[in-house]
């Protein structure tokens, strides 16, 4: 595994296949990523046959899914893989594991209760904690050996732990190694887990109590002030899953109810069947978000936990008023299939059948179209930077048959884009761009910004603007490092309906106006001796009437007229350093 991971690595960073290749690349890291540790976690000497039988099915499986996610990653030069592969590696990761424990059992011919499934899901957590914590382990010891040698002017171990080729290799034998040695050690891993039950077993009533109490002043407060704070949904579905988790590590099928007293037991009881009230609040904010925005894939996966969450709970309330204080056999058998329903729908976002990003792009387009969203206030961004290849094939279509305004804004939106071919564009001379001097830039600052950014798939042009801050030559120079444009800080698809309210988004309507910021950083560059050094510059908190219109629908700084027409002068700082016998206190404003 360290070999083919250093191998995919070097090719990232040269270039070359299968870089280039998004079908090949995603198959190549998903096989590299899923089916080593999924061996040492799972493989034994009586199970071997059908466990590797399993593996390769399962194998199988995994490579149509990652080809046809690569897939979604064409054209190359059109789409951000970065905003593409997050929701698969998720709902990936979710998938093995759960699969690991049905190929457990299944190899072992053991059957699929949920007695077995509790004990495999807390031993293959902990087995994997300890294994990257063993491996991170590791990795510190590397790193104390290099710099302990560095301190006898021996840089050969310290140079030898910074080479790809060395650490990855090194790191995922540790990381095998650890799993190994922990998988022996059985005994102490269900000891461990018992611990951590234990934490739950304190931590459920708790819970609980806080979930009671918010249900009592619910109906006196309303729903606004929950949406007021912005991330309503999330604090929902963030708390009913701990309350969840906490139950389900406390009460195992075989032991049933009775762990607490009478009384706490009843509240612990009367808060789990009023959960589905916690799954129904989650769907209404997100449905309502929906309704007035439309679909993101975000919001598309919001959407989905909640309803998994409203069976579970509604499940759970069902066995408990009619089973009572005999009813965690049942919940046991709708774990089980819950199990089922959880790695359905991992795979299922994953193909064309449950695909998020067109869902996304069909309601981003069906509101333009029915006249819902005008051209200026659809969000290109958006369907350019998160919809995969659907919303490349979307843009390309409504720039060849769409109006002016949203060719050239779509024609913008790429202009900006961090790759224009398969191949990374070397920073070079022609994007350093200076201000108010015709002097050449000195030779030694041109190498060390162009040695600084060697790629830039996030960086465009550098501005230089030439600076007297301590009144002896030579001057410093301040640098603005242009960087690529984010959609916002609210996330993106806000610009549906203009200026209506969003209960989970109070601020948007004094916002909107920001959509679409382009980023920069700052640095003073100024000469230490010979070599050139650098330090950031804090920028300054810019107010509404500082962002211009940019010409595409959206406002920015316009820093190209700062550069070219402000007044630009030191100011002496507010506090001066002090010196105490000849240390300097520097006093920071």
């Amino acid at each position: 595994q360290g070999l083919a991971i250093y191998w995919l690595v070097d090719a990232q960073e040269f270039r070359y296949w299968p870089a280039g290749e998004p079908i090949a690349n995603t198959v190549f890291w998903t096989i590299t990523l899923i089916i080593p540790p999924g061996l040492l976690l799972g493989a034994t000497i009586n199970n071997q046959t059908r466990f590797l039988t399993g593996v390769a099915a399962f194998a199988g499986l995994a490579l149509v899914v990652a080809g046809w996610i690569g897939f979604q990653l064409w054209p190359i030069a059109k789409v951000h893989g970065e905003n593409v592969l997050p929701l698969y590696i998720v709902t990936g990761l979710v998938l093995c594991f759960k699969a690991l424990i049905y190929l457990q059992l299944w190899a072992a011919r053991q059957a699929f209760t949920y007695n077995n499934f509790f004990r495999l899901t807390w031993r293959n957590l902990l087995l994997t904690s300890l294994g990257y914590t063993f491996m991170g382990v590791v990795g510190l010891l590397l790193l104390l050996w290099g710099e302990l040698f560095k301190l006898v002017n021996i840089n050969f171990f310290s140079e030898l732990f910074e080479e790809t080729w060395f650490i990855i290799p090194a790191l995922t034998t540790a990381l095998g190694l650890g799993i190994i040695v922990f998988r022996r050690l059985t005994h102490i891993i269900d000891t461990f887990s018992r611990v951590l039950r234990s934490l739950c077993f304190f931590l459920l009533p708790l819970i609980s109590a806080i979930m009671l109490m918010f249900l009592a002043v619910l109906p006196v407060q309303g729903l606004d002030t929950l949406w007021g704070t912005g991330s309503g949904t999330f604090i929902v579905l963030a708390l009913l899953g701990y309350c969840l988790l906490f139950f389900n590590a406390t009460y195992h099928v075989d032991e049933g109810f009775g762990k607490y007293p009478a009384w706490l037991e009843k509240i612990i009881l009367v808060n789990l069947t009023l959960t589905p009230i916690y799954a129904l609040i989650a769907l209404y904010g997100i449905w309502l978000r929906i309704d007035q925005y439309g679909l993101t894939v975000l919001r598309c996966c919001v959407f989905t936990i909640s309803l998994l969450m409203l069976g579970l709970t509604s499940a759970y309330c069902y066995s408990i008023i009619r089973e009572r204080l005999a009813a965690t056999p049942f919940i046991g058998r709708v774990n089980v299939g819950f199990g089922w329903a959880v790695m359905a729908l991992a795979l299922l976002v994953n193909t064309p059948l449950l695909d998020f990003r067109q869902l996304s792009l069909s309601s981003q387009l069906a509101s333009w179209k029915a006249g819902e969203v005008s051209d200026h206030d659809l969000d290109i961004s958006y369907i350019a930077r998160h919809l995969g290849r659907p919303g490349a094939l979307a843009l390309e279509e409504i720039q060849a048959q769409g109006s002016p305004e949203l060719a050239s804004r779509i024609a913008a939106i790429y202009a900006d884009w961090p790759y224009t071919s398969d191949e990374a564009r070397a920073l070079g001379r022609e994007d350093l761009v200076t201000w108010r001097t015709d002097e050449p830039l000195p030779e030694g600052l041109v190498k060390k910004i162009l040695t600084h950014h060697k790629n830039r798939p996030s960086i465009g042009r550098v501005h230089l603007l030439p600076l007297e801050l301590n009144g002896e030559a030579p001057v410093e120079w301040l640098a603005l490092h242009e960087r690529d444009s984010y959609p916002g800080m609210l996330g993106a698809g806000h610009n549906r309906k203009p200026m209506h309210h969003d209960p989970l988004d109070p601020d948007l309507a004094s916002l909107e106006h920001k959509m679409h910021i382009d980023y920069h950083d700052l640095h003073i560059h100024y000469l230490e001796g010979d070599e050139w050094e650098a330090t950031s510059v804090q920028p300054p908190y810019w107010d509404e009437d500082d962002y211009e219109d940019d010409g595409r629908g959206s406002k920015q700084i316009n820093w190209e007229r700062i550069l070219r027409e402000a007044t630009i002068e030191p100011v002496p700082p507010k506090w001066q350093n002090i010196s105490l016998d000849g240390k300097v206190l520097e006093v920071h404003e």
